[in-house]
C-alpha cells in the first residue's frame, strides 16, 4: 500500500528525485545548498516544475530579503519597498513570484516579481482607483499558472477597517472580495477553486461552491482535479486530514477518534482493505511555516 510522506526542509535546500522506474527498490535524492544572501540562514518556500525556487534569506546586516534561485542565476535578491523585510512564498510555472515586502514605514505590501522583468511590483499599484480607495493588499501567498493571486488584505469601508481574503486576477487586475474566508490554496481550473479557512470557528470551505469541510478547520491546498482533493487540518494543528474522508462500512480500520460525525464511523489513519481509503486517506503533515 502506498504511504504518504512529507519532507520538512528547514535550511534552503532543494530535493531532486532521480527519475526512475517505480519498480526500483529505493529512490535516490540529491540535496543542493542554495546558500544565502550573505547572512547565516535562508529558507525555501516554493518551487515550480522547472526547479526555480523562492524564499527568504538573512543578509549580512541582519535584514531579511526575498530571493529567487535557479541553477542558471543562483540566488537573486528581490529587495523590498524601502523597508528591511520581505519574503517570497510562491512561484508559478510561468515565472511569477509572489510574497510581501515592507515599505519605509514598516508596512507590509503584497508584491509580484517576474523572472523576465526582474521588477518588484506592489500589487496595490495594479488596482483600479475604486478598489485602491478601500483595499490595502498586505500579503500574497499563492499564485496559479493563470496568474491569479490569493491571500489577505485590509478593507476599509465607512471608516471601518477589517481583514478580508482576496482573489486578484493579474491579467485583468480585478479583485474578488472573499470576506471572512482566508484562502490558502488555489488550483489552475477556470474559474479557480480556492481552499479557504474561516475567521470564525466554522469549517474550512471550497470557494466558490462554499462546500463546508467541517471538521476540517484549516484547508492548506487544493489540486487541479475536477473532483477536487483538499489537504487540511483539525483545530489541533498536529492532526491532519485529507478531504473527502472515507466512511465506507467495508473499511476494516475504523478507529476511535476525538472528532466524529453523528451516525458515522470515526476518522482513521492508514486504512487497509478499502478502495475508497486508498484514494482518500488521512495523514499527517508538518505545521505550516510562519508567514512573517
Amino acid at each position: 500500500m502506498k504511504r504518504f510522506f512529507s519532507l520538512s526542509i528547514l535550511a534552503a535546500l532543494t530535493i531532486t528525485a532521480l527519475a526512475g522506474i517505480q519498480a526500483q527498490a529505493q529512490t535516490s535524492y540529491t540535496y543542493r545548498d542554495l546558500g544565502t544572501l550573505g547572512g547565516t540562514s535562508s529558507r525555501a518556500n516554493g518551487v515550480n516544475n522547472f526547479g526555480q525556487v523562492v524564499g527568504w534569506s538573512i543578509l549580512a546586516n541582519g535584514d531579511r530579503h526575498s530571493f529567487y534561485w535557479s541553477s542558471a542565476t543562483g540566488m537573486v535578491d528581490l529587495g523590498t519597498f524601502g523597508g528591511t523585510t520581505s519574503g517570497a512564498w510562491d512561484i508559478n510555472n510561468v515565472g511569477d513570484v509572489v510574497g510581501q515586502a515592507n515599505n519605509a514605514a514598516n508596512v507590509s505590501h503584497a508584491f509580484a516579481w517576474n523572472t523576465s522583468t526582474y521588477v518588484l511590483t506592489d500589487l496595490n499599484t495594479l488596482l483600479s482607483s475604486l478598489d485602491a480607495a478601500k483595499w490595502t493588499l498586505t500579503y500574497a501567498w499563492k499564485i496559479n499558472d493563470n496568474r491569479q493571486v490569493i491571500e489577505q488584505g485590509t478593507v476599509t469601508i465607512g471608516g471601518t477597517s477589517s481583514t478580508h481574503g482576496y482573489l486578484l486576477d493579474l491579467p485583468y487586475t480585478t479583485i474578488t472580495d472573499l470576506g471572512a474566508y482566508y484562502p490558502d490554496g488555489i488550483n489552475n481550473l477556470s474559474p479557480p477553486q480556492l481552499s479557504c479557512w474561516p475567521s470564525s470557528a466554522a469549517g474550512a470551505i471550497i470557494y466558490p461552491s462554499l462546500v463546508n469541510l467541517f471538521p476540517m478547520i484549516r484547508a492548506y491546498g487544493i489540486n487541479n482535479a475536477a473532483s477536487s482533493m483538499v489537504v487540511g487540518g483539525f483545530s489541533d494543528p498536529h492532526q491532519e486530514l485529507q478531504y473527502p474522508p472515507c466512511f465506507s462500512m467495508g473499511c476494516s480500520q475504523w478507529r476511535d477518534a476525538r472528532l466524529e460525525q453523528p451516525g458515522t464511523k470515526s476518522w482513521h489513519e492508514d486504512p487497509v482493505g478499502c478502495d475508497k481509503c486508498e484514494r482518500y486517506r488521512l495523514y499527517r503533515l508538518p505545521t505550516r511555516p510562519d508567514r512573517n
